[in-house]
């Protein structure tokens, strides 16, 4: 069991470590750096789901 089933969620998402291209575009800088405040304000809306009760729902890993 997981946090989407135990919400009630049927048709959960993917896990946010699924999307490679992305954390790289985000996070990822020249030279094998990493950015530390990359732009975050859009990934709720864009890969979460909202849940029976309203509840909104993010899966970061597996």
């Amino acid at each position: 069991m997981n946090l989407a089933s135990s919400l009630g969620v049927e048709n959960p998402p993917k896990p946010l470590t699924e999307f490679k291209d992305l954390i790289q575009e985000r996070a990822g800088a020249p030279g094998g750096a990493f950015v530390y405040n990359p732009k975050v304000d859009d990934i709720a809306s864009k890969y979460g789901v909202i849940g029976p009760m309203e509840s909104e729902c993010l899966l970061w890993a597996p």
